[in-house]
């Protein structure tokens, strides 16, 4: 292994976790607190072309996203099925699936 390095592309100022790479490594989806959102933590999607090239800017998933914390995402190998973790309101984080 080498030394770490920043994806800066990726990287906002607020927390960001619980990356999950798809095989080919050209898509990149993790959780974050940055703005622009729903709320509390969300999930986040970034593509590039190559798995050499730069991400593009990451992305919220509106459609998973809520007000309370999302967070842990896993895809299948299609990219149609995301597994993620949620906690609203503090009630505890529970385990979520959902299709396209």
């Amino acid at each position: 292994m080498g030394t770490p390095v920043a994806l800066n592309a990726l990287n906002g100022s607020a927390t960001d976790s619980s990356p999950w790479l798809n095989a080919d490594a050209t898509v990149i989806y993790f959780a974050s607190e940055r703005s622009g959102g729903s709320g509390g933590r969300d999930i986040w999607v970034a593509r590039r072309s190559t798995s050499s090239g730069s991400f593009g800017a990451p992305r919220p998933l509106g459609s998973i996203n809520t007000a309370g914390d999302e967070d842990d995402p896993w895809l299948s190998p299609d990219l149609k099925t995301i597994y993620f973790v949620r906690n609203v309101s503090g009630a505890g984080s529970e385990i979520y699936v959902a299709t396209r």
